[in-house]
């Protein structure tokens, strides 16, 4: 029998639902999700549980720095598994030349983290490619670019001290808690760079959000570096940066609504991510602490520590979250209620003691004081971390009736019933923005915008499903979504049955606030410090207090959670530090477009190539833009495009069949219309639609027929027909889901069973390597792509599925 600890890890208590675990109607709304902080469980923790275990040992190779901080420094890290190593390019970029924008094109760094060797001919192609950032390609071996800009409030401050013979001021430290800050980190094939799924095979690095997590633990290794490099340019007396500084310097980040739909795209990640949440804070709640023991001690002093930590930082007025002041408050009363329960005569119930918190302080410091439990047992972290890592493939059941999505279309979203009759409902959309090529939020001002629209309104489709439910119960789902195709991401979300999958507010609605949900994702990647600049973006603090690489070295710990500045462990609060200096302008744009002007932005830089290197990420993204811009609704298009990719990798045929529907003209509002010629035998008319556009709904069609019928069945595809390069990948996706089919003159033939071609080799090194595609195939692709991040015209959008 598997231990306890296997089955956790394994999922296997994760269903049905403890008796300890919060309900979803509880977690999942904005106030809740946005009240969470980093603990043990986060990605960064996690991944220095993994460094600290596995001795991970970081050797600086090179470091060729002026006296303005321009050069190069280079880092090798020898690991168990594969060499990784760290390459940065420093740059002294004037103040009014940058800014911390994402858009901006000048950064006083760049690093990016590769496996192999690095040869001078890679370092030479890096230095050529890196600086163009968004516009730039990486090699097949690159994990992950980043880049950012020093500290306008402590940076300077450092390298000054530091030149004078002394360490910074504490002060200073602490109105940051970095010297530096991060604007992006790309990897998972963005710029070309490696899947995350190859990354998994590899065994390095093959957690969620490591890679970033393992480039920003490098790139605080160089900015000490470099702290130090420039203080002994200035003076031969210089200090170099103390190891507790090191340790307690953090780096920075800032984020903002770009990654906000990733919860409403990545269902099974953000219910795996509650569901470890939850069950962690479960088995805490069945724990009981010795009140004299070392565990209820550490519990007494994270919670002391907690108080000196926000008492020193600076407030930021408590406008999205709790205030420094008031969580301290707060954290005192705390404070005296677990002494309190010390000094009683038996044991201390975790349960009890976080009961009274529910009941009496806000959900901030409730979550707060989850994550000072979760302290107690490190353990249990390490346990259920690989749960972390989701198999996002889920497949429909098409030959259901849709009467039996009614249940669970209730449990799902009853809580949304008449939203999409609000008033202001629809206010705002989420469209990816032309230059970043990032998710942002606008209002919608009465235009179409549906080809450029990131999907945010399933809870407001759910009216429509029910409106279909209770007209055709008996219609099957591969028959509703061939009339409703823009219904296909509630259908798979309502089969599923993730109750920790949908945030329980409209995020389109006029009174939405995105900010919570910005910090829900940045608590799990383990930021900390979170000052929120608008309700859109904030900064906050990545690694503060982290071991450094020396202390991996030998067995030190870090300093993490609520890392105090070294000598200042008494000092008071200080909340007057040296200000930031605005760098962005003053409202008109004017100076932001000046420091901004130099790329263009596309999805694919084909730098004027014959061939072309595409991540299979990038060719599945690249499709699933282009066929927006036909107007096929975001779930259809994003399916669609993942087919593309398998026929690319198994016949290199998946970008031409794309290309095909972007030639055809618009067939309008022309419907697919399923007719049944006699026992397991349609016909489907499919209105002149191009097949690599409808590949998901066929599939699911056939997977049905297959799934009716004692014997083989037929599904014969009548109407104009282009795209047929799909063919490859609707077979291949056939045969995984437990079907043989075969086309012949325009027919599908498919009975249930198995095959004996294995795909998966195909993909493995097509994840691995990338596909070498014909420039002059994927051009109008990715034209059509890029297009999408254009503002569209009112009359552009083409309607799908709405009625037919």
């Amino acid at each position: 029998m598997a231990s306890a600890d296997a089955a956790l890890a394994a999922g296997t208590e994760a269903r049905p639902q403890r008796e300890a675990e919060r309900s979803a109607a509880l977690i999942m709304r904005p106030d809740r999700l946005g009240a969470f902080w980093a603990g043990p469980l986060s990605f960064s923790r996690s991944l220095l549980r993994v460094i600290e275990k596995e001795r991970w040992c970081v050797v600086r190779e090179a470091l060729s720095l002026d006296e303005e901080g321009a050069g190069s420094a280079l880092y090798r890290v020898h690991t168990p598994h594969l060499p990784l190593f760290f390459y940065v390019l420093s740059f002294a970029v004037p103040l009014e030349e940058k800014t911390d924008r994402v858009i901006g094109v000048k950064w006083d760094a760049m690093g990016v983290l590769c496996i192999g060797e690095p040869t001078e001919a890679r370092l030479r192609e890096m230095r050529r490619e890196m600086p163009k950032q968004k516009t730039g390609r990486a090699d097949a071996d690159t994990l992950m670019w980043l880049r950012g800009n020093k500290s306008t409030r402590s940076f300077e401050a450092a390298v000054a001290a530091l030149a004078a013979g002394r360490q910074p001021d504490p002060a200073i430290l602490r109105s940051t808690g970095y010297l530096f800050r991060t604007t992006a980190f790309y990897g998972n094939g963005k710029l070309g760079t490696m899947p995350f799924a190859a990354l998994r095979r590899l065994g390095i690095l093959p957690e969620p959000y490591h890679a970033q997590i393992m480039s920003a633990w490098l790139l605080r290794e160089f900015i000490a570096d470099l702290v130090d490099a420039l203080a002994a340019h200035r003076s031969p007396e210089a200090a170099a940066l103390d190891r507790d500084n090191r340790r307690y310097l953090g780096i920075g980040n800032s984020a903002g609504v770009g990654i906000v739909p990733f919860i409403a795209r990545h269902p099974r990640i953000i219910d795996a991510w509650l569901d470890i949440h939850e069950t962690a804070l479960a088995h805490l709640r069945e724990r009981v602490l010795d009140p004299r023991g070392a565990e209820a001690r550490l519990v007494l002093s994270l919670i002391e520590r907690a108080i000196a930590y926000f008492d020193g930082l600076p407030e930021d007025g408590g406008r999205f979250f709790l205030s420094h002041a008031a969580l301290s408050a707060e954290l005192g009363r705390a404070m005296g209620e677990f002494r309190d329960r010390m000094a009683n005569d038996g044991t201390i119930a975790i349960s009890a003691f976080l009961d009274w918190a529910a009941a009496t302080l806000s959900p901030e410091t409730q979550e707060l004081l989850y994550a000072i439990c979760a302290e107690t047992d490190q353990a249990l972290a390490e346990t259920l971390q690989p749960r972390f890592t989701v198999n996002e493939e889920e497949n429909l059941r098409p030959e259901a009736r849709i009467a039996e999505l009614g249940p669970a279309l209730d449990r799902l979203y009853g809580w949304a019933t008449g939203l999409e009759v609000e008033e202001g409902a629809r206010h705002f959309f989420w469209y990816r923005s032309h230059d970043a090529g990032e998710p942002r939020i606008a209002a919608r001002d009465g235009i179409d915008r549906s080809r450029r629209e990131v999907q945010m309104d399933l809870p407001l489709q759910a009216a429509s499903l029910h409106a279909m439910i209770k007209e055709r119960p008996a219609m099957t789902v591969a028959a509703l979504l061939l009339a409703r195709p823009d219904l296909l991401s509630l259908v798979r979300r309502v089969q599923s049955g993730l109750e920790r999958a949908e945030v329980r507010d409209n995020l389109l609605g006029a009174r939405v606030v995105p900010m919570p949900l910005i910090r829900f994702i940045l608590s799990f990647y383990g930021m900390e410090r979170f000052a929120p600049g608008s309700d859109r973006w904030v900064r906050g603090t990545l690694l503060q207090g982290a071991p450094t690489a020396a202390d991996i070295m030998e067995g030190r710990a870090g300093t993490w959670p609520f890392p105090l500045p070294p000598r200042a462990h008494g000092a008071g609060p200080s909340r007057d530090g040296p200000r930031p200096v605005r760098t962005d302008d003053g409202g008109d744009g004017t100076r932001l477009a000046e420091v901004t002007r130099g790329h263009d932005y596309t999805l694919l830089p084909m730098r004027r190539r014959k061939r072309v290197r595409v991540a299979a990420p990038e060719v599945a993204a690249l499709a699933e833009s282009a066929l927006r811009s036909l107007g096929v609704p975001p779930g259809l298009a994003q399916e669609a495009g993942e087919l593309a990719l398998l026929a690319e990798i198994l016949a290199g045929s998946g970008i031409g069949a794309v290309a095909e529907a972007l030639a055809l003209p618009d067939p309008g509002d022309a419907p697919l219309t399923w007719r049944e010629t006699g026992p397991g035998r349609v016909v489907l008319d499919v209105g002149g639609r191009n097949l690599a556009v409808i590949a998901p709904l066929i599939v699911e069609a056939l997977v049905a027929l297959a799934r009716g019928s004692t014997g083989p069945a037929e599904l014969a595809l009548a109407g104009a027909l282009s795209g047929e390069g799909i063919r490859p990948a609707i077979l291949a996706t056939l045969q995984k889901r437990g079907v043989v089919g075969n086309l012949s003159n325009r027919t599908f033939v498919v009975q249930q069973g198995h095959a004996k071609d294995d795909p998966r080799p195909a993909i493995e090194k097509a994840e691995r390597t990338g596909l070498d595609i014909d420039a002059a195939l994927i051009s109008p692709v990715v034209a059509a792509a890029d297009l999408v991040l254009l503002e569209p015209d009112a009359e552009s959008s083409r309607s799908w599925g709405q009625g037919h």
